[in-house]
């Protein structure tokens, strides 16, 4: 059966109302944490990630999952994500390897990935670092990416410091990632959105 749900919608209205959450009172998120947790709450509401499904090995999982493993050609892993939503068909809950195959040291094997959110919170008055934090995340969707050709990536910074005062401040990320969808929301109303 061919997918056919249209991640990029869902997740988009969910980040935008998560955006607005945080503009109107960006104090309500004291953590990265929250801020994760909030995101997850309203995609959880979508019938599209949250009803059960059959994985490959017969369990029930939801496709929305938090701190996803993603792992190298060779089983080695790489990176967690915040948020994914995965395809239950191609994942195997217990990732039971065959004779020669690798052990997936985290338990299970998503197989085919739809989303990948990385949610960054600024708190620190060091704009250097806040990008520098935040293009950290980009690149490890890059790498994510470049094995799960159509994954749709996301990495959102909500920044309390309100270090961004122009879109035009943001420009060379959308050369340098042109492949991750780039949300930068700040407290003081401003809104960016890259390669939409």
């Amino acid at each position: 059966m061919i997918e056919t749900t249209d991640y990029f919608r869902i997740a988009t209205r969910y980040i935008k109302q998560l955006a607005n959450e945080f503009k109107t009172n960006p104090y309500d998120f004291l953590s990265e944490s929250d801020v994760k947790c909030r995101l997850f709450m309203i995609l959880s509401r979508d019938n599209a990630l949250s009803s059960l499904k059959p994985t490959n090995d017969g369990k029930q999982i939801s496709p929305l999952h938090s701190e996803v493993s993603y792992f190298d050609r060779n089983g080695k892993l790489l990176f967690h994500v915040d948020l994914s939503a995965i395809d239950p068909g191609t994942t195997d809950v217990y990732s039971k390897s065959g004779k020669g195959e690798v052990r997936f040291a985290k338990g299970y094997r998503a197989g085919e990935c739809y989303l990948a959110i990385e949610i960054k919170l600024n708190k620190s008055t060091n704009k250097r670092k806040m990008i520098a934090d935040w293009e950290k995340d980009m690149r490890k969707l890059a790498d994510i990416k470049s094995r799960n050709p159509g994954l749709i990536c996301f990495s959102i910074l909500l920044d309390k410091k309100s270090h961004i005062s122009s879109n035009d401040e943001l420009v060379q990320l959308l050369g340098a990632y042109p492949d991750t969808k780039i949300v930068y929301v700040n407290a003081v109303g401003n809104e960016y959105l890259i390669n939409f």
